[in-house]
């Protein structure tokens, strides 16, 4: 489903330069949805005036070589380039942002651009308008379709699940012009971004690994350790609970 011309319009800003040419505040997503000050599913703002009340967006991104633009799983000969642009300028975000976006502690080196290019799956950047014509990097997530398995993998080892590969927020307030927004959990939302996602595309759940100083974080969250997402209803061994 193609997003319509005037979010494409809003979420553009003019260059400094003589031709004037609009260039993307952000690498144009394949979805997006706009968010209110406590973060309930909104409509996207109609002008510029409605940014105070409607400040975050989330942009979704579907690797163009396995998925279409609404996100299935579809082994495509020749990807968009407009897509692949966008999906590759998305993974540049968030080398660009990491430092940032994970306060300094993941390992720059996690984030190598073979990785987020050609291993990743799903990408997914959160914004807040900053008040100026511009929008600012709150965190993101990748992800990877367990469903899709390398070459030299048995298919048999295929796992109906998504798994969070990386996921930062900054717990910081944004920087931003206007009125203040209430206090937001960041990881949060975008962990409920995921799950409604994988919810909506009948995966089993979602999975993902842990520094061990944040593992209670996720276990308040839902998270269990679990062999494998198989679709069945399992209970965690009472010696790892």
């Amino acid at each position: 489903m193609s997003i319509p011309s005037d979010i494409k319009d809003m979420l553009t800003r003019k260059t400094i330069g003589i031709n004037k040419e609009f260039t993307y505040i952000i690498p144009f997503p394949d979805t997006i949805n706009f968010y209110d000050t406590n973060f309930n599913d909104v409509d996207a703002p109609k002008e510029e005036g409605e940014k105070d009340d409607k400040p975050y967006f989330i942009c979704k991104y579907f690797n163009p070589d396995r998925f279409t633009v609404d996100g299935e799983r579809e082994i495509i000969e020749e990807p968009d380039d407009d897509r692949l642009k966008n999906w590759k300028e998305a993974g540049k975000v968030i080398i660009d942002n990491q430092n940032y976006s994970c306060s300094g502690k993941i390992s720059k080196g996690f984030f190598d651009s073979e990785k987020l290019f050609y291993d990743t799956d799903i990408i997914v950047l959160l914004y807040v308008f900053t008040g100026r014509n511009n929008a600012l990097l709150n965190g993101f997530v990748m992800c990877d379709d367990l469903n899709i398995v390398p070459e030299n993998v048995d298919e048999s080892e295929a796992e109906n699940s998504l798994y969070i590969d990386a996921i930062c927020s900054n717990p910081r307030k944004p920087r931003r012009m206007g009125k203040p927004l209430p206090p937001v959990s960041f990881g949060r939302k975008l962990l409920d971004h995921v799950k409604e996602f994988a919810r909506e595309k009948e995966y089993n759940g979602l999975s993902l690994s842990s520094l061990m100083y944040i593992i209670n974080y996720y276990r308040k969250y839902g998270f269990r350790h679990l062999p494998k997402l198989n679709g069945d209803v399992q209970i965690e061994d009472k010696q790892l609970e």
